[in-house]
């Protein structure tokens, strides 16, 4: 199983060896509901396989669909699901992802991977990331105000953290020396002061391995504001050696150690809410900036040929709006309304401007989704293009 990032979508947005292979479908958390998602997956397996013996060998069908089957068969990994589960093949090979949000249940076999689903969903700024940290233990949570779930600091994936044992012999006359640090075979060696002192320092060069490792692993993966909670003064050692763009200035000044994931959520809410807006507001100002400029724009004809020129660097997108429409890559032309025949080199798209975003993100841009009425003019689409 992968971890899915932005990084990783612009990937599969590239080209693979067709077939390309897409499944997606929403998963559960808990029995009994859970049982029926292995049954569902196995129905959509079969789909894939249905459409490939139109165009495939037996053979080559079963290559294709040899890691789905594989999957299909690992009771382990269906008990370690969360709200919707993503899979792409191709030639033989695949990746999987499971995700904090929900998806239809769908199984296509295309030229390219179906990731639009992907696409909004991490468009959306309503998602962040959390350190909960002690001079024992960091661990970082990551969703939104309607949910946190566990990140594993080791390998970016679900459940899991960073313990200070880790780093610590405690077999050594001196348990308070830092043994060795995670990742790179990196070592660490604490100081021969006196034991308190030693313990300061070696709380210091923790926080610093959990801060290079979140950074690393987390934050420059999803892009997200990070939260720190944490006692005051232990925030202040960290804050003081952290080098974590993403680390919001405010956050909570309480011991982590007594909450449960369940609490965090309305203890951040003012901190992020604030931040949310925030960002808002200065991508307003950068387009307002723009357009005074005529480098931004709300027409989404103007737009559709910006993206395809790879003029775009940031598109804002009205959530939860979906146009059908028709759209030729080559010149970026779009129309849609009533009577949509695709014709030679265009396609008939049910998310038109999830279309476009696919393609600023290809272009290196960033996407961004935005309630109705922070989205300027009346489209549900504006763009803000490169100098």
């Amino acid at each position: 199983m992968a971890l899915l990032s932005l990084a990783t979508i612009r990937r599969l947005l590239g080209p693979h060896r067709p077939p390309c292979l897409s499944l997606l479908m929403p998963t559960h958390r808990r029995v009994p509901a859970r049982i029926v998602d292995r049954h569902q997956f196995r129905h959509l397996v079969d789909d894939l396989e249905a459409d490939l013996e139109f165009s495939e060998s037996l053979g080559e069908t079963r290559r294709l669909l040899e890691p789905f089957r594989r999957l299909q068969s690992d009771a382990e990994f269906w008990e370690h699901t969360l709200d919707g589960l993503v899979m792409f093949g191709s030639d033989g090979t695949a990746e999987v992802f499971c995700v904090q949000y929900d998806l239809p249940p769908l199984a296509v076999v295309r030229t390219r991977f179906h990731t639009m689903p992907l696409v909004r969903a991490f468009s959306e700024i309503d998602r962040f990331d959390l350190l909960a940290l002690t001079s024992r233990q960091g661990r970082v949570y990551s969703g939104t105000l309607q949910g946190l779930d566990p990140v594993d600091l080791e390998t970016g994936c679900v459940h899991g953290g960073i313990d200070r044992w880790d780093l610590i012999d405690q077999e050594s006359i001196e348990p308070h020396r830092v043994r060795a640090s995670l990742g790179q075979g990196r070592t660490l060696h604490g100081g021969y002061r006196d034991k308190q002192e030693g313990i300061d320092a070696d709380t210091e060069r923790f926080f610093r391995e959990v801060d290079r490792i979140v950074d690393e692993r987390v934050s420059r993966v999803s892009g997200r504001p990070l939260i720190l909670v944490a006692l005051a003064e232990q925030a202040a050692v960290f804050r003081r050696g952290s080098r974590n763009a993403l680390l919001l200035d405010e956050g909570v000044h309480r011991d982590p150690k007594p909450l449960k994931p369940a609490d965090f959520p309305l203890l951040v809410e003012p901190i992020f809410a604030a931040s949310r807006q925030r960002r808002i507001e200065r991508l307003l100002d950068r387009y307002e900036a723009a357009f005074s400029h005529g480098r931004a724009s709300g027409d989404p004809a103007g737009i559709a040929r910006a993206v395809v020129a790879g003029r775009v660097a940031t598109l804002l997108v009205e959530a939860d709006r979906y146009e059908e429409g028709i759209f030729d890559r080559a010149s970026g032309a779009i129309r849609w309304g009533e009577g949509l025949e695709p014709r030679s080199g265009v396609e008939l798209a049910g998310d038109l401007f999830g279309i476009l975003a696919e393609e600023v993100l290809l272009h290196g841009g960033e996407v961004v989704s935005l309630e109705k009425s922070a989205v300027p003019g009346e489209n549900g689409l504006a763009a803000i293009e490169r100098f």
